[in-house]
């Protein structure tokens, strides 16, 4: 038996090999890093109560008391009982017919007027001046005005009143 090699052609000028070989596999990556361990954290203290001072009617004269303020719960207290139970708004303005009717007040023989929003006062702005139906009136210290303040509510609410300006016709 001869065997005889035939010779490729010039213009061939590769040879395709076909190979069933296997694929390679893929690294395996490294396991993760253990879980980290979150430790609770404890509940942050509540907020100490607090003492302040507040300007108050007593007596029918402003004096500042020291009262106890929860900060969770919004509570003030003097001496553990409620701020409104110790310094009712009885003898006050807020709700009196006349105040909510926006009713003027007989003071010193002249006609006031509601004048202006409610504001705040402290101890030595004002001093009593007089009352009106039971409700004590205060002005600033030693001088006639033309501006009385009335007390609407506990922690030294005012509403001032002006005397009434009398308008007419010019001649």
């Amino acid at each position: 038996v001869t065997v005889t090699r035939a010779r490729a052609p010039s213009w061939i000028t590769h040879t395709w090999i076909s190979s069933a070989a296997e694929p390679v596999p893929a690294p395996v990556p490294p396991p993760p890093p253990p879980a980290a361990v979150v430790q609770p954290q404890p509940a942050p203290p509540a907020p100490a109560a607090e003492e302040i001072q507040v300007c108050v009617i007593q007596d029918g004269a402003l004096a500042r008391v020291t009262v106890t303020r929860d900060p969770v719960s919004g509570d003030t207290t003097v001496r553990g009982v409620p701020f409104g139970q110790a310094f009712p708004d009885t003898g006050l303005a807020g709700n009196a017919a006349w105040y909510t009717a926006d009713e003027p007040i007989t003071f010193q023989g002249r006609r006031f007027v509601k004048f202006g929003g409610e504001r705040v006062l402290d101890v030595g702005q004002v001093e009593r001046a007089g009352e009106f139906r039971g409700v004590p009136l205060f002005a600033p210290p030693g001088v006639r005005t033309d501006v009385v303040y009335v007390p609407v509510r506990q922690g030294c609410e005012f509403q001032p009143y002006a005397v009434e300006l009398k308008t007419g016709r010019i001649r």
